[in-house]
């Protein structure tokens, strides 16, 4: 019994970890700092939570999704005070603190998979923008690319979540929109449905539908024709005998 019970917490673990793994990913952002002047040296992503959201700085880091929605912001400030390793010499510990004219900071941030750009800003004027595009799974621009999938973009690729959507008909997406539904596309298959996307010309099922259409019309007219040269063959044939 306690061995079934450990297999089962060690299959429930290696479950659990996929999904850990991404609540823990984010941005490490390296920027270097000189005169009020920032610059980006180098981002990464990296297995790590995140820094906690701060309501307090001088600065103000924002993430920013592809529809220019605010996914995250956080305030920070800049430490130019130097720090010197333990252990401090006594001429090195009596002396006033030095202050730096540059230096490099690194910022943790949380990770969006729709986030496109990432903002350094004081007093809402941008100091820096850093390009997080190559880093998204999911560019929100309502196409399914090829990097895409509905699980890591459901709002573009949506075929499959068994909604006929705006951006979905049957031939896009079969398994969402079924033949002969409204879905602004004329799948002309024969399925005895009237598609209403489709003419009567287009969809012979609409037709079917109508005995006064031209379509019936002709069958009938053909069929009755076919009809009455049996009978007359017939009747010439019994005449002659």
């Amino acid at each position: 019994m306690k061995k079934i019970k450990f297999i089962f917490v060690f299959l429930i673990s290696i479950l659990l970890i996929p999904s850990a793994l991404a609540d823990s990913l984010s941005y490490s952002a390296a920027i270097h700092y000189r005169n009020w002047q920032f610059e980006l040296k180098n981002i990464i992503l990296t297995e790590a939570a995140s820094a906690p959201k701060s309501e307090v700085g001088e600065y103000t880091a924002k993430i920013i999704s592809f529809k220019n929605d605010v996914l995250f912001e956080t305030k920070f400030n800049i430490n130019l005070v130097k720090f010197y390793g333990l252990p401090v010499s006594k001429e090195t510990a009596i002396l006033p603190p030095e202050e730096l004219a540059e230096t490099t900071i690194d910022l943790l941030l949380p990770y969006y998979p729709n986030a496109k750009t990432l903002q350094i800003l004081k007093n809402d004027a941008v100091l820096l923008e850093a390009d997080l595009s190559n880093f998204a799974t999911c560019n929100e621009n309502n196409v399914c690319d090829k990097l895409e999938t509905i699980e890591t973009c459901p709002k573009d690729c949506t075929c499959g979540n068994r909604v006929c959507d705006g951006n979905e008909n049957y031939v896009s997406c079969s398994t969402d929109c079924a033949s002969g539904e409204k879905d602004d596309y004329c799948d002309r298959v024969f399925d005895n449905k009237c598609d209403p996307d489709c003419s009567e010309k287009e969809d012979f099922d609409c037709g079917k539908e109508k005995t006064g259409s031209p379509i019936a019309i002709s069958i009938y007219i053909i069929s009755g024709i076919i009809v009455a040269a049996i009978i007359f063959f017939v009747y010439k044939k019994s005449v002659k005998k």
